[in-house]
């Protein structure tokens, strides 16, 4: 798997009526001031800008960030190492966020 793109990202709400079938109302985009594509956009299904999809688009706005912190956490720090069921989740989600077998 090639590399993710490189944090920060930046979720810009914006509202939008778009011209797909059966889908008619705000969405979400996430953005790198690198690139001038987004990188993701996650869209509401109906006109009332959803709490659920504007989480779901903070929570893809905050992932490298949470990727590094998680990767930062599991490294030696002052003689404390995270072990047991929370460094196997913790690895099994780096693995996942990196397309790797956990």
């Amino acid at each position: 798997m090639g590399e993710a793109t490189k944090g920060p990202w930046e979720l810009q709400t914006t509202a939008k009526h778009t011209v797909q079938a059966f889908t008619r109302g705000h969405w979400h985009e996430i953005s790198s001031p690198d690139y001038a594509d987004p990188i993701a956009e996650v869209y509401d299904t109906d006109d009332t800008f959803g709490s659920e999809s504007l989480a779901n688009a903070r929570l893809i706005a905050a992932s490298p960030d949470l990727l590094e912190a998680l990767e930062e956490c599991l490294r030696e720090h002052g003689g404390f190492t995270i072990k047991g069921e929370c460094e196997r989740k913790a690895r099994a989600a780096i693995a996942k966020a990196r397309g790797e077998v956990a």
